[in-house]
């Protein structure tokens, strides 16, 4: 899509398709970052966060003051209710269970390798193709690893090995 926006941008079909996909990129991530945020964040946590959001678009209030008072609450906080920063953990109750999520039994060997495997082949191979097209220094290749790296922090799953 990087290639298309750069290489064609100026061809309206290409350009239709580009606002129709850039919602549902917004919302896929947006869902992404409410899901993470619904496991690890205490309604205290998130207060803070509109506390400074606040505290800076609306009353200017400088950066490094807004830091230093969450950090302040932070450590109060903690002093007093230590469990508001206990995250929920990954998954919830209402995930489905699959043959290796039995309590005591151990995922197979078999099993990590095969998960490995298909996750090196289906990254690498358009990757590989990208670099081998483009070369190790291109702008694409750079975004692809970069995306790469945002994948695994916004939609990595728990790795049960």
């Amino acid at each position: 899509m990087s290639f298309l926006t750069v290489a064609y941008s100026d061809v309206p079909t290409v350009t239709g398709l580009l606002y129709g996909v850039g919602p549902v990129v917004v919302a896929v991530v947006l869902e992404a970052v409410l899901r993470i945020g619904r496991r690890t964040l205490h309604p205290a946590l998130v207060s803070f966060a509109v506390a400074a959001f606040v505290a800076i678009y609306f009353l200017s209030v400088p950066f490094p003051l807004v830091v230093a008072a969450a950090a302040l609450a932070g450590f109060l906080l903690h002093k007093w209710y230590p469990d508001v920063f206990r995250s929920g953990g990954h998954g919830s109750a209402s995930d489905e269970d699959t043959e290796d999520d039995v309590p005591g039994r151990q995922p197979s060997l078999f099993r990590a390798v095969r998960l490995v495997g298909t996750f090196a082949l289906l990254w690498a191979a358009p990757v590989g193709t990208l670099v081998l097209w483009r070369g190790g220094e291109d702008v694409l290749v750079d975004e692809a690893l970069f995306f790469t790296g945002a994948a695994f922090v916004t939609f990595g799953e728990r790795i049960r090995c």
